[in-house]
């Protein structure tokens, strides 16, 4: 009887220890949704709606394992969001580049400002074009 009684506090505490890690990776689960959603708001109405409908599931203690394909969505559309970002910044730089040289062979620009633009670009505070044969998705 004794073993019986020593088993089941053993399952009790592992009970006990397994619902304490699965609160535990919930609210850190909430968290992260929570600061996605605010870090990305605005930026993608999809990704916005998506990052909704999940903080509304965790609030309401849905199964996370159902919400795995909701998660995946939301990888793909930040993901998306990313390569869109990487790609926006890139031809910014471009055109800051481009036109930093435009303006370093401007003939009616004080020579004082032609060699600050040239000192700026020789310290790459003015980064030349990014080339990535990455595709867009």
């Amino acid at each position: 009887m004794s073993k019986l009684k020593l088993r089941l506090d053993q399952t009790q505490l592992s009970y006990r220890d397994a619902s304490l890690k699965s609160r535990r990776e919930i609210a850190i689960l909430k968290r992260l949704i929570s600061r996605l959603s605010v870090a990305c708001r605005g930026l993608d109405q999809e990704l916005d709606e998506k990052l909704l409908q999940l903080r509304h599931d965790l609030e309401q203690n849905k199964d996370i394992g159902k919400m795995i394909p909701r998660l995946a969505v939301v990888e793909r559309l930040v993901t998306r969001l990313s390569d869109f970002a990487d790609k926006e910044n890139h031809a910014l730089l471009e055109q800051i580049h481009h036109s930093s040289e435009m303006l370093r062979r401007f003939h009616g620009l004080p020579a004082q400002l032609k060699r600050d633009l040239r000192n700026l670009l020789a310290q790459k505070i003015i980064p030349s074009p990014i080339r990535t044969n990455k595709p867009f998705v």
